[in-house]
């Protein structure tokens, strides 16, 4: 650019220190297209599906290799107590088997199936 140029567009350059219109506070929410809650935690820019957020915060990070299920397939209950910690060969099984159901129950015990399923594998591996 010319110094001219330059010159011409100061006057319409983002200033240090602007904040744009479109900006969230930390703690603001927003709804994905897959229909989770997100959660604003950190500036600039760092955002957290909320049942996550809330999950960890009660019990800690989730480890590796496993996933939080809705126990009544509601994206947008994330009460703890329709939140359950399942490995992913676990929710494999459950989505495979179809054990997902919108009756928080049933789906817990599909998940205790899932679990007896998932162990029965892992055993008759090791034999092999």
């Amino acid at each position: 650019m010319s110094i001219e140029s330059i010159e011409k567009t100061k006057a319409t350059r983002f200033k240090k220190g602007n904040i744009p219109a479109n900006h969230r506070d930390v703690g603001s929410e927003r709804i994905t297209k897959d229909g989770y809650i997100e959660i604003k935690i950190k500036e600039p820019n760092k955002w957290q599906l909320k049942h996550r957020y809330i999950y960890e915060k009660k019990y800690g990070k989730i480890p590796k290799g496993y996933n939080l299920i809705f126990l009544d397939g509601n994206r947008k209950n994330i009460d703890l107590s329709n939140l359950k910690l399942v490995s992913k060969s676990e929710d494999l099984i459950m989505n495979k088997n179809k054990l997902f159901t919108t009756d928080k129950n049933i789906t817990n015990t599909g998940s205790l199936i899932a679990k007896v399923i998932d162990k029965g594998n892992k055993l008759k591996n090791e034999r092999l």
